[in-house]
């Protein structure tokens, strides 16, 4: 038996807690866990990614095929490896996770195959995978906002990025 004097709220009070209320704060937490992995797995592959990406372009500066081949081969060594703990993630999405999780998570893994594609040596295109690291990145936040709103997790709104420093257009120029 003990009593917080501060609040008032002795050990007893909690046998007056319902089980819905403790099994609903027991799954919630669970899913956080999850949610927190899968985020964990997102960002290692982000990791991966743009490892691989910055591989393969320092070795197209040099001369040796065979070494850009090497490269380019462990960078999507690593991203496979990614790829696969981002697969394992999809069973237990499916039994913890709401529609917007999985459909955010769905993209996430979509754009970074399409990503770990580009990082092929023969046909390198730094446009393109450029742009396929961005929608990897897009993908991934919208997933994070997911996150946070199916945990109830409050969004932070965006701030004004203006500053003091930053000067006014001021008027008009004269025609």
């Amino acid at each position: 038996y003990w009593r917080d004097w501060s609040s008032d709220v002795c050990s007893s009070d909690l046998n007056k807690i319902s089980d819905t209320v403790w099994d609903r704060q027991k799954r919630w937490e669970l899913t956080r866990e999850i949610f927190l992995e899968l985020l964990r797995a997102v960002a290692s592959a982000d990791v991966a990614l743009t490892h691989a990406g910055s591989n393969l372009l320092a070795a197209l500066g040099s001369r040796s095929t065979h070494e850009v081949a090497k490269v380019a081969g462990q960078g999507v060594d690593e991203c496979i490896e990614c790829s696969r703990t981002l697969g394992n993630m999809r069973g237990i999405l499916a039994i913890v996770a709401g529609y917007a999780v999985i459909g955010s998570f769905s993209k996430v893994c979509d754009s970074y195959v399409k990503a770990v594609q580009r990082l092929n040596w023969n046909e390198y295109d730094s446009e393109d995978l450029r742009v396929r690291f961005d929608e990897f990145r897009t993908a991934a936040t919208q997933l994070q906002y997911a996150v946070r709103t199916e945990l109830g997790i409050p969004i932070p709104t965006s701030q004004s990025t203006e500053s003091s420093a930053t000067p006014s257009p001021g008027p008009p120029a004269p025609e």
